[in-house]
């Protein structure tokens, strides 16, 4: 990179930056700053990269270096501004699922491709100081930019420099105007016929050759020169002229998406905090069964990551199982059942001033604040006081979480099992409070696994996610063994349809048990009504019709038990 020529955009950037900044009502983002490897804005610290040698490909097409630097400021502060348009990472995860659903293999580029409209549309109508119509009209020479510049063109009222556009391209950009981009109540239907549109008008291209057209430098402008510098579409080469790592499309330049900031680089989840990226999954698996979630998992390249759960893993991970579906929606779910209670420390720590006297330390003395003056009645000091630190969460028992699967329930692998999420959820409560989780999954014919009170989730999660699908008979004496092997109280959570042969001998078992603090019986189906001549003050019933009652029950009866009996 010519450093002179670098040293004269940093010169000028303070000025553009303060521009665009304020036609933004001054956004609190980190100064932009240039990088010739890479362009883009880091969505962790929302920090603007520009890629210095593609300001200088755009200067050589004739657009000034002030105009380049403001077009491109504008669009990366739009992803930034706009970024629920749908450009956090929830809405990104969602469109790019309904684009796979169209075309797996350009997903991600057709993706890119309706966020980018999302924003430069709003920049066109809505910011219209911007500079987009330039940066656009200068950029993009592959069929889906021309499509779209022809639809910027039609809606803005811009000159594109497209010199034409061709009865193909028309056909298309109707069926666009059909699409409310700023609706964003109907975001999965927009994008999903956004992804139908483009997929079809790559299908009806010629094979050997970019529509019709020629490319032009813009309204008033001379044909664009360096167009034959750029062999994908505006994506920037490497020396050797190879195709940059994250470029996209088939690989021939001719139908592929490039974008206006032609980097071929594009946003993906490495731009995102991994809390952002986890909540984004989490809101994915929230809509779908497990066999959906699991297929868009696999199209998505959402699996396991060593040490961190489920994230974006990308090819040759392992991939996520019914387990892992369940242990992502139960995170949506994750309340602490008690907060922990503040205590003192033996730290103390300098809380507020006081009139240094005679006699008192001089090591409490705010020199900072006294101005290096010690007088009596005027000189500050610091008034220490102990330091309030969480505490330790006392009275939380154990749990032993008991789950039916037998055929009558729900297969957890193939449909939501609000049994199973259940058993999730009041697992997680209790492990996340410190206390351990034994599990017993029963069906029928001796089918049954247990785990021993542990704090592993994974042993535990394996066991609520078994199914064995056969009859449904409580294994007793296995049960008190269970009970018996605890040597505190433990709360026993029952989650059924209750079709069980030996209900009432379980029954009478649960209710005369000494080493137990409660029992909550989570009721899978109809049978709710008959059971609650058996409620008492440790012995809950509550039926479970949707996924959002699932916090509430489980969570609300365990606090309002603990509350009781603190008091």
């Amino acid at each position: 990179m010519d450093e002179e020529y670098r040293k004269k955009l940093e010169e000028k950037l303070p000025k553009v930056w303060k521009e665009v900044r304020e036609s933004f009502n001054y956004p609190q983002i980190p100064k932009p700053v240039f990088d010739e490897k890479t362009q883009e804005i880091e969505m962790k610290n929302h920090r603007i990269v520009i890629n210095p040698e593609y300001v200088k490909e755009l200067e050589a097409k004739g657009l000034a270096q002030d105009d380049a630097l403001k077009a491109m400021l504008s669009h990366y502060l739009g992803h930034y501004f706009y970024k629920n348009d749908p450009w956090d990472f929830t809405n990104m995860l969602f469109v790019e699922n309904e684009m796979s659903l169209v075309d797996e293999k350009r997903a991600a580029e057709f993706r890119n491709a309706y966020n980018d409209v999302c924003v430069d549309l709003k920049l066109l109508l809505r910011h219209r100081k911007s500079g987009a119509e330039k940066l656009l009209s200068k950029t993009g020479t592959t069929s889906i930019d021309r499509l779209l510049r022809a639809y910027y063109q039609d809606q803005s009222g811009y000159d594109m420099g497209l010199g034409g556009t061709s009865a193909l391209e028309e056909k298309y950009v109707k069926k666009i105007k059909t699409i409310d981009f700023f609706d964003r109540s109907r975001l999965k239907y927009n994008s999903r016929r956004f992804g139908k549109i483009l997929k079809d008008y790559i299908d009806e291209l010629p094979k050997d050759e970019l529509p019709n057209g020629k490319e032009s430098g813009g309204k008033g402008d001379e044909q664009e020169s360096g167009d034959n510098e750029q062999d994908s579409g505006g994506q920037m080469q490497d020396p050797e002229g190879k195709k940059d790592a994250n470029s996209i499309g088939d690989g021939d330049g001719k139908d592929g998406y490039s974008g206006c900031c032609g980097t071929g680089k594009h946003m993906d989840h490495e731009a995102f905090g991994e809390d952002e990226v986890r909540e984004g999954i989490r809101e994915l698996a929230k809509g779908m069964d497990p066999e959906e979630f699991k297929k868009a998992a696999k199209r998505l390249g959402i699996g396991k990551i060593e040490g961190k759960g489920i994230g974006i893993s990308g090819e040759g991970s392992p991939e996520i199982t019914s387990k892992d579906y369940y242990q992502t929606l139960s995170e949506a779910y994750r309340i602490g059942i008690l907060e922990k209670p503040n205590i003192k420390s033996d730290t103390m720590y300098p809380e507020t001033h006081k009139k240094y006297e005679m006699g008192d330390p001089f090591n409490e003395i705010d020199f900072l604040n006294s101005y290096g003056k010690i007088i009596p009645g005027v000189t500050q000091k610091w008034k220490y006081s102990e330091m309030d630190v969480h505490g330790k969460l006392d009275g939380i028992p154990d749990a032993l979480v008991v789950i039916d699967s037998s055929s009558s329930m729900i297969n957890p692998s193939s449909s939501l099992s609000y049994a199973v999420l259940g058993g999730f959820c009041a697992s997680n409560a209790y492990l996340d409070s410190g206390s351990k989780v034994g599990v017993i999954n029963f069906s029928g014919n001796n089918q049954m696994l247990s785990v021993d009170f542990t704090d592993d989730r994974d042993k535990v999660y394996e066991a609520l996610a078994s199914y064995f699908a056969g009859g449904t008979v409580m294994p007793l004496q296995e049960l008190k063994q269970m009970v018996n092997k605890n040597e505190k109280e433990c709360d026993i959570i029952l989650i059924s349809d209750t079709q069980i042969d030996n209900l009432v001998d379980t029954i009478n078992y649960l209710k005369g048990i000494e080493n137990k603090n409660r029992v909550t019986v989570l009721c899978i189906g109809d049978s709710y009504g008959d059971l609650q001549k058996y409620s008492d003050d440790k012995f809950s019933i509550y039926a479970i019709e949707s996924i959002e009652s699932l916090p509430d029950i489980i969570l609300g009866d365990i606090r309002g038990h603990l509350n009781g009996k603190k008091k």
